[in-house]
């Protein structure tokens, strides 16, 4: 039974570097995974509790809240040139609630997700990279089905507000061969 600090290493081939008390993770500790991606932070009764930091294999990390070992509040993802990719809320590990998407053009999808996470519904937004314009409407997984051009009058934490203009309706057909 692992006590102090340990290295463990795992049948996965995981392994782990931390502090222990009787056999539980308790105190700051640092997981290395098989692929290369780490999760880091401090850890109570087994479980990573406060802020962490998972690394992903190519660089890019998450910066997020854990309560017993999951993702819940807000978090924010870099790419591996530490450009933002993603900020909102997580809840049991999935997104949730209002959350942003940045491209590397600029521009970014900003709204509520569903319950799977993801930027499915009928009041997303594809800001622009000047940020006075947008495309307003209906997408689903973050692509847009159809939408309304719009002047971008406040795009901030979890508000949204749009002047819709008239006659600019664009819809999305795909075909399937």
């Amino acid at each position: 039974m692992p006590h102090g600090f340990c290295i463990v290493t795992y049948s996965s081939a995981d392994r782990f570097e931390g502090n222990f008390v009787h056999g539980e993770k308790n105190g700051h500790g640092k997981f290395f995974f098989f692929d290369g991606s780490t999760l880091e932070g401090f850890y109570v009764d087994d479980g990573l509790q406060g802020q962490g930091i998972y690394t992903y294999e190519d660089g890019g990390a998450l910066h997020g809240t854990y309560i017993d070992g999951e993702l819940n509040g807000p978090a924010q993802e870099n790419d591996a040139d530490g450009r933002l990719v993603f900020k909102g809320q997580y809840k049991d590990n999935i997104r949730h609630g209002f959350c942003w998407i940045y491209y590397s053009d600029g521009g970014y999808l900003v709204g509520q997700v569903n319950e799977e996470g993801e930027m499915t519904g009928e009041k997303l937004a594809y800001v622009y990279p000047d940020g006075k314009m947008a495309y307003y409407g209906h997408f689903i997984d973050g692509e847009m089905i159809e939408a309304r051009l719009a002047n971008v009058i406040l795009a901030e934490e979890e508000k949204l507000q749009f002047d819709v203009i008239p006659g600019s309706k664009l819809s999305l057909i795909y075909y399937i061969l």
